[in-house]
């Protein structure tokens, strides 16, 4: 997934797959289910070479607020939206 810094502050979909944790069960069963499909709207923060940061409220006065951490390599799928 490619970013640029003109999205930065802008509005995104960002669609990504996430770990999730099999306990006495089969191998099978975890073949079967794959990993968790999680969809964060956000407005992108920050990205690298490693990792995307969305901030999902915007608050008045800082920088401070709600932010998701998100690896690259888990994201499948990113969409900017219209303000």
């Amino acid at each position: 997934m490619r970013f640029y810094k003109r999205e930065i502050g802008k509005k995104v979909i960002i669609k990504w797959d996430d770990t999730i944790s099999h306990l006495a069960v089969k191998l099978e069963q975890v073949l079967k289910e794959g990993c968790a499909k999680k969809t964060n709207i956000g407005w992108l923060a920050y990205y690298d070479k490693d990792k995307v940061i969305l901030k999902s409220e915007k608050w008045a006065g800082d920088d401070s607020g709600d932010y998701t951490l998100i690896p690259r390599g888990m994201i499948t799928e990113v969409r900017v939206l219209d303000d």
